[in-house]
């Protein structure tokens, strides 16, 4: 994944495709870039989409429910520090919107024509792209959390493959071979050394 950014002033722009974030310290330079913004898109006959542009404050002092907000399938959100609960560092972690699309994929992947080995290759290789995409992150105990929505996906699996026949396979069956099925599907380790900024005190103009 490649970036680009831009350093104006006191704001800093990142940038992926059509997505980015401007970053700013204060609420008058967001608002300044804003309608800076606008005006160079409405040159070239383009323009904003208003669901999607929000100021969010992510200063200690002013954090409220609001602060945060979702960046290229992250979810960005002030976390309070474990020996002082009165300041917040930046972490990150996988949007509910990407937990969600992980488990449409594996619904739609995991067909009851396949054979077990065919089932559990496609859901170790869409676990690990999923994990290894938000991986630079703090997302433990998410991934600890979203390894159950992968087994539950293959034991709705062996569900639709062997339940809907004229001598449907016992249950007791059923989970003695989900044990074998989900065998090396596990979380992965996160790297969140990158993205922990205890002493960021910026406010965030996501657009």
């Amino acid at each position: 994944m490649k970036f680009e950014e831009w350093n104006i002033s006191d704001a800093q722009l990142v940038r992926y495709a059509d997505d980015f974030v401007v970053m700013t310290k204060t609420k008058d330079s967001a608002l300044f870039m804003l309608k800076m913004i606008r005006g160079a898109l409405k040159d070239v006959g383009l323009k904003l989409k208003d669901s999607k542009t929000r100021l969010v404050n992510m200063q200690n002092r002013y954090r409220d429910f609001d602060s945060h907000f979702n960046f290229l399938g992250f979810k960005f959100h002030l976390r309070a520090f474990k020996d002082n609960p009165k300041r917040f560092w930046i972490a990150r972690q996988p949007s509910e919107k990407a937990r969600k699309n992980l488990t449409t994929k594996l619904k739609e992947a995991l067909l009851p024509n396949l054979s077990w080995k065919e089932a559990h290759d496609k859901a170790k290789q869409i676990w690990v792209g999923w994990c290894e995409y938000f991986r630079y992150s703090n997302a433990n105990r998410v991934f600890y959390g979203q390894v159950k929505t992968v087994k539950r996906q293959l034991a709705k699996y062996l569900k639709r493959k062997y339940r809907r026949q004229r001598r449907p396979v016992p249950w007791r069956t059923l989970r003695n071979w989900l044990k074998n099925l989900t065998q090396g599907i596990r979380p992965i380790r996160v790297i969140n050394d990158l993205v922990r900024q205890k002493n960021n005190s910026k406010t965030l103009f996501d657009l």
